[in-house]
């Protein structure tokens, strides 16, 4: 049994620990739409721009009608994207 359990933390080690994600900074540093931003998240931790809108209710909707399960919406206020 503790074999078992050896085993099983050591791959989800590994699967955990191969997890790519783009930075805080790099999405505060986002300046592709002015206000709400739909985007694909790419394996290669980069932000693919889909499509620009004026509120978050249109992007929302839009995401919600797109069959891609790796989209993400992006609010730019103050000169930052959160």
């Amino acid at each position: 049994m503790k074999k078992y359990f050896v085993l099983l933390s050591i791959l989800l080690f590994f699967i955990t620990s191969n997890v790519k994600a783009l930075t805080s900074e790099e999405i505060k540093s986002r300046d592709v739409c002015s206000s709400i931003e739909l985007a694909i998240a790419n394996s290669d931790k980069t932000l693919t721009n889909v499509k620009c809108f004026d509120n978050y209710k249109d992007a929302k909707s839009e995401m919600d009608i797109t069959e891609n399960d790796n989209l993400v919406i992006l609010e730019r206020k103050d000169n930052v994207t959160r």
